[in-house]
């Protein structure tokens, strides 16, 4: 309350007491008109105190406001979330080098066309289980699939890359494109064990592109089981158990490249450079198409299932069909950098070529005259 307020009350009070003391002395008229007089100015000094009341309490109310008490639990309004767009990092890989066209090829691996026997759901050759051959482009239901049906392999090689070209019998044949993981497998000591896996994604265009490679390498020598090729079903390994590509730290982001295959219509490329295994100038490789376990770490295929469990292609043999492993196919191991012996463990067969004709010369007629007598 403000000091003008506190004064009026004063004088108010003030004003009551003379009144009543006069009401009780005797008196004259002339005291009565005192003591009216004396009413008419406290009832007109009452009502100034509650007009200076009335407005000190607005001015009051306006200069101080009330206290905001925090609200109770009951009183608070309910929150609504509201969707917050969190920015996604994305990580921009910039290349220094690139593949170029590959150059001539240097290596070449046939495998068996399974598409013959598309319709037949079977095929007739190119598995051997129990020594990893794999010609196995049909499903859990024996349909065929064009995509994973390996037809042939070509290696070339320039300054900077490796190339490998996978030929395929065709697409996928609902997207009419290829859906499996493609990959080249790469033994560079001869022992029958993979050392390098260069793995790819299914190549979105034909141009060169680092996304969807990966490399794996076997740490331990665990890849092939205890017999490297042979089934030693089941197998506790862990195959190419460490990725090396793409990898954190700095590491060449131009190691390895795959793309479809220009002018080609079933067909894919993966480029890599000879460092990453070691500029290794001599090595066994082979190539796998893989729609079905698609694990690095679960090589060799053949280690994971008993030859019962795994099925076969094979309209002949006793574990016809398909049953756990299938929709992969691989090749046999070509080597390069170095003679070829038909002895290097999985290496494909020599074919024996056939000698040219001899060619006929002929003679010619010789007429002889006859003597004269």
């Amino acid at each position: 309350m403000k000091k003008g307020s506190s004064a009026h009350i004063g004088v108010l009070l003030f004003g009551l007491m003379l009144l009543i003391l006069a009401c009780n002395l005797p008196g004259n008229k002339a005291q009565e008109e005192s003591v009216n007089s004396t009413e008419a100015a406290l009832e007109n000094e009452i009502q100034l105190t509650q007009k200076a009341l009335s407005v000190s309490q607005v001015s009051t109310t306006s200069d101080t406001p009330p206290p905001v008490l925090p609200p109770s639990a009951s009183s608070q309004p309910a929150v609504t979330e509201t969707a917050t767009n969190i920015p996604i990092l994305t990580v921009t890989v910039v290349h220094t080098l690139t593949p170029m066209q590959p150059p001539a090829v240097k290596s070449e691996i046939l495998d068996m066309d399974s598409k013959p026997y598309a319709e037949s759901k079977y095929t007739t050759g190119g598995d051997s289980y129990k020594t990893i051959f794999l010609e196995r482009p049909f499903d859990s239901s024996m349909n065929y699939r064009a995509d994973i049906d390996l037809i042939k392999a070509e290696l070339s090689v320039d300054d900077q890359y490796y190339y490998v070209t996978i030929y395929l019998a065709g697409k996928e044949k609902v997207s009419q494109s290829l859906k499996a993981f493609y990959a080249v497998e790469i033994d560079n000591d001869y022992d029958g064990r993979g050392d390098y896996l260069i793995w790819t994604a299914p190549p979105a265009s034909g141009d060169w592109s680092s996304t969807g490679v990966e490399v794996y390498t076997d740490t331990n020598n665990d890849v092939g089981g205890v017999r490297a090729l042979f089934s030693d079903a089941p197998s506790s390994g862990d195959g190419f158990d460490a990725k090396i590509f793409p990898a954190e730290g700095g590491a060449d982001p131009d190691m390895a490249f795959s793309r479809l295959a220009p002018n080609q219509s079933s067909a894919i490329q993966i480029a890599f450079k000879p460092q990453l295994m070691d500029k290794s100038k001599s090595f066994m490789w082979g190539v796998i198409a893989d729609d079905g376990l698609k694990s690095p770490t679960k090589f060799d295929y053949n280690d994971q299932f008993s030859e019962a469990d795994a099925g076969s292609p094979l309209q002949n043999n006793a574990n016809y069909p398909l049953k756990k492993l299938f929709n992969v196919d691989n090749t046999c191991r070509m080597s390069y950098g170095r003679l070829y012996l038909s002895t290097d463990p999985g290496a494909c067969g020599v074919k024996t070529p056939t000698p040219p004709p001899i060619p006929t010369l002929k003679v010619p007629e010789l007429t002889i005259p006859p003597l004269s007598p």
